[in-house]
């Protein structure tokens, strides 16, 4: 093989080589110390801000969070149960500021997006994970009708599998 052509293949594969070590792929195991599935008993400074009996599902607040998440100043943290067990995490922020803070985390943290949607003036970021301990996440931005509003979602993949119990 000549040289030319050995640069030829060599240099993609040493990129290749070098994004595949550089973005592991692995994703949340848990926010701020509490890993997906913690029961809600275990968490201190809960308020229930929401309940839907039909699915098990209950929405809390922790009031003495704090809103900072990296750089990024969010309005309002919410965590969700499902079965009284921690099984997302959403963010909330109307500053397209932030919105552009924290896409720039999560591309430095996980690399490019698995995949990405824009649909009129809705745009969704996702990054998932292969592994149940682990969280999928989404990051969406909408600038329609006069509403602007963003949300970083954090939601445990093995509460999404079907017959996990949850």
């Amino acid at each position: 093989m000549n040289k030319k052509m050995f640069i030829l293949y060599a240099i993609p594969f040493i990129l290749l080589l070098f994004f595949s070590t550089a973005f592991s792929g692995e994703r949340p195991k848990e926010f701020r110390g509490l890993k997906w599935g913690t029961h809600v008993s275990q968490i201190s400074g809960l308020v229930l801000k929401d309940e839907n009996k039909a699915e098990s599902k209950k929405t809390y607040l922790r009031p003495a969070d704090s809103l900072k998440v990296g750089r990024a100043q969010v309005d309002v943290i919410e965590y969700i149960f499902v079965k009284d067990q921690l099984a997302w995490v959403i963010m909330r922020f109307e500053d397209y500021a932030q919105y552009l803070i924290l896409k720039s985390l999560l591309v430095d943290l996980y690399g490019p997006p698995d995949r990405e949607e824009k649909i009129k003036e809705q745009t969704h970021y996702d990054w998932y994970t292969d592994n149940d301990n682990e969280g999928n996440l989404t990051l969406f931005w909408m600038d329609e009708l006069g509403i602007r509003a963003g949300s970083f979602h954090m939601k445990w993949k093995g509460a999404l599998k079907k017959d996990s119990g949850l």
